[in-house]
């Protein structure tokens, strides 16, 4: 069974900055997503909310272990975010 990749990006940034890892994981069959959060990126009309953040990642994780096991991968805010989500579960 392959590992999907959630990729949660930082504050001030969105799922953009994840191109060079995406297009690493996927020359190697890995499959990965890259998430906005509110108020980021395609989102960036949207309040930040915690709530919705870790919505946000809910959703994609549970989309992804649909195909086999999650790696949760955060940088900076999106890996205190990361955490938080795991440490709910």
């Amino acid at each position: 069974m392959t590992v999907q990749v959630v990729l949660v990006h930082g504050i001030r940034t969105s799922a953009t900055m994840w191109r060079a890892q995406q297009a690493y994981l996927d020359e190697r069959g890995t499959p990965s997503v890259a998430v906005d959060l509110p108020g980021h990126g395609t989102r960036l009309g949207e309040t930040f909310t915690l709530d919705g953040a870790l919505a946000t990642i809910d959703e994609a994780v549970r989309q992804a272990a649909a195909a086999g096991p999650v790696l949760l991968v955060g940088h900076s805010m999106g890996g205190l975010l990361s955490a938080s989500y795991v440490g709910d579960e």
